[in-house]
């Protein structure tokens, strides 16, 4: 009975929401870039390109987009084990020395490599599971999208709990595990047939993923505590491990709630089975539904081929299209969109497009704009989360941090689904509108970060994580819905290239560039003389405190540089002078007590608020950007969300008639 369950499509969903859960190692690179910047020398620019290479990987997923029509879902698993496998093991062995130290480019070619393999867990998930689940697209959409956003959140507590310090066996734990777990429950993730408007249980699927979102959000809760715990009480490993236990054995929590459904499921179809036996001619109107049923599970049908029929949603109302239909339609232009009548040879909105004629419609650019600018600037602030709190004198928590970014990045995903599904089912609402919220609010994070006011780079962080998730979850259920299913796989990875484009530019064109700016003017003012020679002192200095400015003699930080930066005095000036010299003397192969000058490459260290408080500023004004744009596709869309809405009335009527009649 348990394998049964196991195969049904509940089992379907938590396998999936398993994989998920080892799929968003990308967003913890701020765990691991400290050791990367240290072993191979890097300065915050390369830093930053290594991180576009890392997002380039995380989503361009044009090949698995592809391959999703052609292959089946456990195959496009296995290919992005190999692939997370390979990526990251080759860094591991890159960092530890185990291999020749590559250069640049062959640094992100592992990265991207690693990163990559989880586009192909993306894709093979969401397509399964949309198809399995198309009356209830939002909030399992939510779900999966934000178990990618818990993955950060529990590969983070695993490494405060047993790596840290050890950054660099955290690589090798992230390169082995996920793998593993694609592989294990490949053979579960197979299209299951979706509900039926006939019957209840699209109300059924409703009341069950409340449930997981339940289970979910105590995971998240707990997860929450840990992170808290080790913020507060940093000395208590015993309630750490005792808290990671325990999240460990919450990740089994769906799987009981889709066994209870399972079982639920089956009780409720033996009295159906009972009146076939009793009846042989099964005549009866609840015989006559149960073969239905069967029938549309073992004869092949349109959701098990690759040209997808949707059909009527029993709230929502989707339009409906026939299979391999003409794609031709009347489009009335109103002040909306315009106030012409033409000709298109484009679907309607809410009907199966390909990306071709995806392309030709500004709803698609639209929505391709708010993408680029959505998900570029929250990671563009995730990935430096690491650098600001360093800047901002709080290196010791940014594990923490980034633990917290990622159940944030959680949350927002299952509100944006959730909250939105329900906006869009009763009230008719553009599901655009929530994207401007969002942006809006993200914007609203990076002033606070800007601001660098005692507690801003908790609030940032906790915006920050919010808006990322419900960026990405509600851009997939909109594409979804103006698009349809049949090629969702390849125009949902084809918005997800814009990404790593923005983030290339506001990460490590801007954020990069004004941060090492920034500390090469301080490292002058404190050091005129290094122009060029060994990294070795300097790297000894600054790999014992949090700024350049924290002396090893001392180990203690100069008090002189505060949170929101500033000159130093004379007196510290000279102070760390004098404790320059005293170290320079000590230093072996050091030439009469002068100070050896440092080479361009060092990696550089910014201290204070300015190191990033103009990029912020420039951040929350391509966000206010980004919110302009979502209002006008909010607009172009509103009559389309509104007659799904009516429609799905309808039907709920009609529905209701024939269960009152029978």
């Amino acid at each position: 009975m348990a394998g049964a369950g196991l195969a049904s499509k509940w089992g379907l969903l938590v396998a999936c929401m398993w994989i998920q859960s080892c799929g968003g190692n990308s967003y913890n690179f701020a765990i691991y870039s400290a050791a990367i910047k240290d072993k191979l020398r890097y300065d915050q620019t390369r830093l930053d390109t290594l991180a576009v290479a890392k997002d380039v990987g995380g989503n361009v997923g044009i090949l698995s987009g592809v391959l999703c029509d052609v292959l089946p879902a456990w195959a496009l698993l296995l290919i992005g084990a190999t692939q997370n496998l390979a990526g990251y093991l080759g860094l591991w062995l890159a960092v530890t020395a185990k291999i020749p130290e590559p250069p640049l480019w062959g640094t992100s070619i592992l990265i991207c490599l690693g990163t990559n393999g989880a586009t192909f867990f993306n894709t093979a998930v969401l397509v399964t599971c949309l198809r399995t689940f198309p009356h209830n697209r939002g909030m399992v959409l939510g779900l999966l999208k934000g178990f990618i956003g818990l993955s950060g959140a529990i590969f983070t507590q695993l490494y405060l709990v047993l790596y840290s310090p050890d950054q660099v066996s955290f690589l090798l734990l992230i390169a082995v595990l996920p793998a593993v777990v694609a592989v294990l429950l490949s053979p579960l993730v197979r299209e299951q047939p979706p509900a039926g408007d006939e019957d209840s249980e699209p109300a059924q699927e409703t009341s069950t993923l409340l449930a997981l979102y339940g289970a979910s959000l105590l995971l998240a809760a707990l997860l929450l505590a840990a992170m808290l715990a080790r913020e507060l009480l940093p000395g208590s490993m015993r309630l750490s491990a005792g808290l990671t236990a325990g999240i460990l054995g919450l990740l089994f929590a769906p799987a009981l709630v889709s066994l209870r459904a399972w079982l639920r499921r089956q009780e409720a179809n033996e009295p159906e089975a009972q009146n076939l036996l009793e009846d042989g001619t099964g005549h009866t109107a609840a015989g006559q539904r149960n073969t239905e049923g069967v029938h549309a599970q073992l004869m092949p049908g349109p959701w098990d081929s690759r040209s997808v029929v949707e059909t009527n949603d029993r709230r929502g109302g989707l339009r409906s299209t026939e299979p391999h239909a003409a794609a031709r339609s009347t489009e009335a232009e109103s002040a909306e969109g315009g106030a012409q009548v033409r000709e298109s040879t484009r679907p309607a909105r809410g009907s199966d497009h390909t990306l071709g004629q995806a392309v030709q419609g500004a709803d698609f650019w639209l929505l391709c704009t708010s993408q680029i600018i959505g998900a570029g600037c929250g990671l563009t602030a995730i990935n430096n989360l690491a650098q600001v709190g360093a800047a901002l004198g709080q290196a010791r928590s940014v594990g923490v941090l980034v633990g917290l970014v990622n159940v944030w990045s959680f949350l927002g995903r299952i509100a944006g689904g959730a909250v939105s599904e329900y906006y869009v089912r009763e009230r008719g609402a553009p599901r655009p509108l929530f994207l401007l919220f969002v942006q809006a609010a993200m914007a609203a994070g990076h002033l606070s970060f800007a601001a660098a006011v005692p507690g801003g780079l908790h609030v940032g962080s906790v915006l920050a994580g919010v808006t990322y998730g419900g960026q990405w979850a509600l851009m997939a259920a909109t594409a979804s819905e103006l698009f349809g299913l049949a090629h969702f796989g390849t125009l949902y990875n084809v918005l997800a290239m814009g990404s790593p484009a923005s983030t290339y530019l506001l990460s490590a064109r801007l954020a990069g560039w004004i941060y090492d700016k920034e500390a090469r003017r301080q490292r002058r003012a404190a050091w005129p003389a290094e122009s060029s020679g060994s990294c070795t002192l300097s790297r000894k200095l600054v790999s014992t405190a949090t700024t350049p400015f924290m002396l090893a003699v001392e180990g203690k930080p100069d008090e002189s540089w505060g949170l929101h930066g500033g000159r130093p005095k004379r007196q510290a000036r000279a102070s760390r002078a004098g404790a320059w010299a005293s170290a320079v003397a000590a230093e072996p192969g050091s030439r009469g007590g002068r100070a050896p000058a440092l080479r361009p490459d060092c990696p550089p260290t910014c201290s204070g608020a300015h190191c990033f408080r103009l990029t912020f500023l420039i951040l929350a004004g391509v966000c206010a950007l980004g919110s302009v744009v979502n209002g006008w596709l909010a607009l172009r869309t509103r009559s389309f969300y509104r007659e799904r809405r009516q429609e799905g009335l309808r039907k709920e009527e009609t529905r209701q008639r024939h269960l009152n009649a029978g």
